[in-house]
């Protein structure tokens, strides 16, 4: 199940968020983080092979996971961990990336983070990452806030019959 769900999913740290909602830990009751999880994921024994002093050789138990599956997990596990996130981040949906500014003209940045399976989107000023949270006045926003506001706005403005008729004849 671990190999199948880290194709699914390709994070350790999603992974290990998933196995603590589901009561999973080692056979000694600790917790599996994401460092546990690296090691099982990385370990060759669930390729029925045996490792002595850093060489693998075939042994003598049976392939837990298949070969095409071990490839596909540790090709995810090759790209570096910053480029995994830069994709996630990617991913994740941002209305107002590069148009939104704080009071000191310094731009706010899209970001988010979960709680359990929830996704909480902010826009979060420069000046806080750079300085502190008290740095700027508004500090963080939250996206779906901000966005609907920023989309009514132009909902009205866009209501106007001379933007209309302007913008027609414009295009």
């Amino acid at each position: 199940w671990i190999f199948a769900r880290f194709l699914d999913i390709g994070s350790c740290t999603l992974l290990a968020r998933e196995v603590a909602d589901r009561g999973l830990g080692t056979p000694r009751g600790n917790r599996i983080d994401k460092k546990c999880l690296y090691r099982m994921l990385s370990n060759r024994a669930y390729l029925g092979e045996a490792v002595h002093k850093g060489q693998s050789y075939p042994g003598e138990h049976d392939a837990i996971v298949d070969r095409e599956t071990w490839d596909r997990v540790h090709a995810i596990l090759q790209e570096s961990p910053r480029k995994r996130a830069a994709r996630t981040r990617a991913e994740t949906p941002a209305l107002l990336k590069g148009l939104l500014f704080g009071p000191d003209g310094v731009a706010f940045s899209p970001t988010h983070t979960r709680k359990g399976d929830r996704l909480y989107r902010y826009y979060v000023s420069q000046t806080v990452l750079k300085h502190g949270a008290g740095a700027c006045p508004v500090g963080r926003v939250p996206a779906g806030e901000i966005e609907a506001a920023v989309i009514d706005r132009l909902r009205a403005v866009f209501r106007q019959p001379e933007i209309v008729a302007g913008t027609w004849k414009a295009a």
